[in-house]
């Protein structure tokens, strides 16, 4: 497929598998106990202020923040400036990039990538996180957790180890009925960057999602991001910033 094809292809799945609670002819919204997102799915041209509007009216009744993600193709062009007007934050740019895994040939590592099986897994992951992040992880530890407990395989932790020591971490999500799976996550702590961890744990998340039957993998990227997930053989489909508005 070409690049547009398979953008087309990803963002019809984000918009009806997964966590979706709504969609009309103009956007879709996702929901989980921890997030909410809204992302337009068709062209706002001549109503856009009154969809943003509603948007932030609903998400008020509900008392919950929420990210509004603007995409390079979406309609009005200015769209991304008329959520600033109405209030919204917007983030650093985000770029998603996708690897083919019926085409791409996965490399073995020597290093050490262990999933999350258990409560010490959890911890390591957690401590990990936090430190590379610089933020609580516990709502996605408790995610992890209760994926691995009732074994639904929806979400997947990856941890690459250095001598014993946990010093990468990746998560891998897997939607039922998703051609693609999600990479998240994905960091290494700053001592052990530069010697192979957070490739190792993309190449066995890799490995799990194609023996899971996924033909690909999708992955959203800071820019400092891009150069080394580009080697990796990852392709840029998409350019998005996520737009915050605080209730």
């Amino acid at each position: 497929m070409s690049v547009n094809e398979t953008r087309d292809r990803l963002i019809q799945e984000w918009s009806t598998l997964g966590h979706v609670v709504y969609r009309d002819d103009y956007v879709v919204r996702i929901q989980t106990s921890g997030f909410c997102c809204v992302f337009a799915v068709g062209s706002l041209v001549g109503v856009e202020d009154q969809i943003i509007q509603r948007e932030i009216a609903l998400h008020r009744e509900m008392e919950r923040s929420f990210e509004w993600t603007a995409m390079e193709h979406d309609q009005p062009s200015d769209l991304l400036s008329r959520l600033v007007d109405f209030g919204f934050e917007v983030g650093e740019k985000e770029v998603t990039l996708v690897l083919d895994l019926e085409s791409f040939p996965i490399p073995e590592s020597l290093l050490e990538v262990r999933k999350v099986i258990d409560e010490k897994g959890l911890a390591d992951f957690r401590a990990v996180a936090e430190e590379v992040f610089g933020k609580d992880f516990a709502y996605t530890t408790g995610v992890l957790r209760e994926s691995m407990t009732n074994g639904d395989g929806v979400e997947t932790g990856f941890i690459t180890y250095d001598d014993g020591r946990p010093v990468s971490v990746g998560r891998l999500s897997v939607v039922p009925g998703a051609t693609f799976g999600g990479l998240y996550t994905g960091g290494t702590l700053p001592g052990s960057r530069g010697h192979g961890f957070y490739q190792a744990n993309v190449w066995a998340r890799a490995r799990v999602a194609r023996q899971r039957g996924l033909r690909y993998l999708s992955v959203d990227a800071k820019p400092s991001s891009l150069p080394i997930l580009c080697r990796l053989g990852f392709v840029p489909i998409l350019e998005q910033w996520p737009c915050t508005y605080t209730i």
